[in-house]
């Protein structure tokens, strides 16, 4: 599955902001400095994926039974536009504002839990924990995948034993 759009229509600090990724498949990197967004956009994919949690840092600005997500999600099977809401049941709609059934999206995650979501796709925490030399190296890591279109390849290779150019 591939997100081509994130629509931040009312969470965190954002209004009607729409992140645009590339249409090519590959890497999407958010990147910017401190308090830009970028962990409040991994939250919203977050929460778009698997709900806004009850409890969310995210409904400071907007009041919570206001909160608002979309996305634009394409995958082989077909395209998907999706809201979500803050709420417990029935928070998923189409982009008409029909309520559609979670299933829909299940079957686009393919079964990627949100712990493994996180892990995998969510590398926020862990360069937040990384020093500067070792943003570097993840960077030209990065750079070297889009070369071979293989970041799962070049992210297990450990650096002291690739080749630098």
């Amino acid at each position: 599955m591939r997100i081509a759009e994130l629509s931040l229509i009312a969470f965190g600090p954002f209004e009607d902001e729409v992140l645009r990724f590339g249409e090519e498949p590959g890497l999407d990197l958010v990147y910017g400095p401190n308090e830009a967004g970028k962990s409040t956009a991994l939250r919203a994919i977050t929460g778009l994926f698997y709900g806004i949690p009850e409890r969310t840092p995210d409904a400071h600005r907007h009041p919570t039974a206001r909160l608002r997500i979309g996305a634009r999600l394409s995958c082989a099977s077909g395209e998907l536009e999706v809201v979500r809401r803050k709420g417990r049941k029935g928070t998923l709609f189409d982009g008409g504002g029909v309520a559609i059934d979670e299933a829909r999206l299940e079957r686009m995650l393919a079964g990627v839990s949100q712990s493994m979501f996180l892990s995998m796709f969510g590398v926020d925490h862990v360069v937040r924990r990384t020093e500067r030399a070792t943003q570097r190296r993840l960077a030209r890591v990065i750079a070297e995948s889009r070369e071979s279109s293989d970041i799962g390849h070049a992210l297990m290779i450990p650096i002291s034993r690739r080749a630098v150019k």
